[in-house]
């Protein structure tokens, strides 16, 4: 996925696993928002590409990386290239199992032990999951593209 150029851009709510690399914010891109995605085991075909990258080709400017889940991506979870005045966090990353419930048959919702679990804040405009499930489901949001429902 490659929120590119232009302004405003906004990426959320997206499940991205298996592909040669997550998301590329780049090409000039201004005042871009990556929320809420859950980003896993982007190798494909050997890739080495990190979960969330920032400027490879041109580079892109203010941008929001809050509330995702990276994890599994051999080339790391946010890699900054070119970009300038970014805002990472809320995020959980791939140093911490998010604990899904069954990768292999791609099922990426959270399991109750979930480290995601309360782990994100409120997103202006991003009121609804994956699913289509209210956020927040208890008395705090959830990183990754589902809310816990128990």
């Amino acid at each position: 996925m490659v929120p590119s150029g232009g302004d405003g851009n906004i990426a959320y709510n997206n499940l991205i696993w298996n592909n040669s690399g997550g998301i590329l914010v780049d090409y000039g891109a201004s005042n871009t928002g990556v929320y809420g995605n859950t980003i896993y085991a982007n190798n494909a075909n050997g890739a080495t590409a990190p979960g969330i990258r920032l400027g490879y080709n041109v580079g892109a400017s203010n941008a929001t990386i809050r509330d995702n889940i990276i994890f599994g991506n051999t080339a790391g979870d946010i890699t900054i290239q070119s970009a300038t005045n970014t805002v990472a966090d809320h995020n959980t990353l791939g140093t911490t199992d998010p604990k899904f419930r069954n990768t292999a048959g791609f099922d990426f919702h959270l399991q109750v032990v979930s480290p995601a679990i309360g782990a994100g804040v409120a997103v202006a405009g991003v009121t609804t999951d994956f699913d289509g499930v209210a956020r927040p489901q208890g008395s705090s949001y959830d990183a990754g593209a589902y809310e816990y429902v128990p």
